[in-house]
């Protein structure tokens, strides 16, 4: 954060560290939905990834499955997750 900090003009650069500060600390509504559209993004590309590639990128699934705690966010995740299983279990039953 600091290099992109020194790439800005220093009032822009410590707007964004502020609101870098802010995400991280996850305090505030928008840090939160922030973090869980982060989290959602990452294991929406794994399920594209892994039909697009025939790959299996489970941890991503793993490691998210109790970071949702917002709606709409734990119906998302829910929905992708119960699509991911169907999709799964039928490309075993074609094998």
């Amino acid at each position: 954060m600091k290099k992109i900090m020194e790439m800005v003009p220093s009032t822009v650069g410590e707007d964004w560290y502020s609101l870098w500060q802010e995400y991280e600390a996850n305090e505030t509504k928008e840090a939160k939905i922030v973090k869980h559209l982060d989290k959602f993004d990452m294991i929406v590309q794994a399920s594209h990834y892994e039909q697009k590639y025939g790959i299996d990128l489970e941890e991503f699934f793993t490691t998210t499955k109790d970071s949702f705690t917002l709606e709409p966010f734990m119906s998302w995740n829910e929905e992708l997750r119960m699509k991911r299983y169907i999709r799964k279990n039928a490309t075993q039953e074609n094998n």
